[in-house]
């Protein structure tokens, strides 16, 4: 999920039973995108020109948001982790921050014929397969 990096961040504090930070008491929202979902719509994209941009004869390329479209509360991806973790998290609530995050895919979609794919809980659960074999816990 977007990754791995934002799974690391409350994985490794679950794992050293350190607290993880979550901001609007945990209300906050997030768009997470497995890679195998990145992977794929970079694949697809790479043969795909923007045609339907003005400037693409001069430069045939255009960034793409690539994201999961569906924001996620943190303290539903946090209790999604923590059974596959097989440990509690200690959170820390923290006040206010961003209400939501996630990505406009709109654009994606229409050149690409596609959208990520992977629920949390699938990705979670990989993620973790990955952690414990990379980290050794």
């Amino acid at each position: 999920m977007t990754g791995a990096a934002d799974f690391i961040d409350f994985a490794s504090p679950i794992m050293a039973d350190r607290p993880i930070r979550l901001f609007n008491r945990g209300k906050m929202c997030r768009d997470f995108i497995y890679v195998d979902d990145v992977s794929r719509v970079v694949s697809k994209l790479n043969d795909c020109l923007p045609a339907d941009h003005p400037a693409a004869a001069n430069a045939p390329s255009k960034v793409y948001n690539v994201g999961n479209h569906h924001p996620e509360e943190l303290m539903h991806v946090v209790g999604v982790l923590e059974p596959e973790l097989g440990r509690m998290a200690i959170k820390e609530l923290l006040p206010r921050d961003l209400l939501e995050t996630f990505a406009d895919v709109e654009d994606l979609m229409r050149a690409a014929g596609l959208a990520p794919l992977t629920p949390i809980a699938h990705g979670a659960r990989n993620f973790v397969t990955w952690y414990r074999n990379d980290f050794k816990v």
